[in-house]
């Protein structure tokens, strides 16, 4: 199974439910009449951000080092 399709697992499997939950959490907040400020939201979504850009640079690196062993096979 090559490395890239793992990324993206661990992308689905970390990254979209936590980036539901922040949604789910804010529109609740805002339901009860207590939105989130904007720094509130911006620390809630870090987390998010980190892991996005981890995985996107892990991917990347994956996609080249697979292609340059195609390129050398």
């Amino acid at each position: 199974m090559p490395v890239s399709n793992l990324l993206l697992g661990a992308f689905a499997v970390l990254a979209v439910p936590y980036a539901l939950l922040v949604v789910l959490a804010n529109a609740f907040a805002a339901w009860r009449g207590q939105p989130w400020t904007a720094d509130e939201l911006r620390r809630r979504q870090a987390p998010l951000l980190w892991l996005v850009v981890v995985l996107a640079a892990l991917y990347a690196a994956a996609a080249a080092v697979q292609g340059l062993a195609r390129l050398l096979t």
